[in-house]
């Protein structure tokens, strides 16, 4: 997890991201958190849809939490509204 103030934006504009409207300037806090999954028996496993919802669901959980965990009862408002 990296968190702290950053001004502009925090995608690079150079990278394979890319916003698709315009970065505003000023002021910004950043919140990154991240989940990854290492496949059991170290090779990945041939795609399967219902495995790959479950390994989704199983990462985003507990880093829905922490956001939510993080975040003033006012962005939660201003952000579940749009």
């Amino acid at each position: 997890m990296r968190y702290g103030p950053g001004m502009g934006q925090a995608l690079d504009p150079n990278y394979h991201l890319r916003r698709i409207t315009p970065a505003q300037t000023g002021p910004f806090f950043l919140l990154d958190i991240d989940s990854f999954w290492t496949p059991s028996g170290g090779s990945i496993p041939e795609y399967n849809r219902d495995a790959l919802v479950s390994t989704f669901q199983d990462l985003y959980g507990p880093a829905q939490v922490v956001f939510q965990e993080m975040i003033t009862s006012r962005l939660k408002d201003e952000l579940l509204r749009q």
